[in-house]
């Protein structure tokens, strides 16, 4: 009689783990599209810091936006700085 009466519990709890999928899933995408982000800024402000490198000292400022998966969280900017010291 027992087993009758759990029958089925399996997909129960199957589809109540399909919203914490859903969030761990979207918690990873978000961190993988920062990373991507930050290294973009990364990139932008050496480019722009290299070429004026022989004219002393140079301090160059971005800002990145990134796209957001998770709601509520607004838009994300990432600031960047980059400082050549010349002769």
């Amino acid at each position: 009689m027992r087993w009758a009466a759990s029958r089925g519990q399996a997909s129960v709890e199957a589809i109540a783990l399909v919203p914490l999928m859903l969030a761990v899933v979207l918690l990873v995408w978000q961190l993988a599209v920062l990373v991507r982000g930050s290294l973009i800024a990364h990139d932008q402000v050496r480019a722009m810091a290299l070429p004026a490198q022989g004219s002393g000292t140079v301090r160059v400022h971005t800002s990145v936006r990134v796209p957001t998966l998770l709601p509520g969280v607004g838009q994300l900017r990432i600031p960047v700085r980059a400082v050549v010291y010349g002769p």
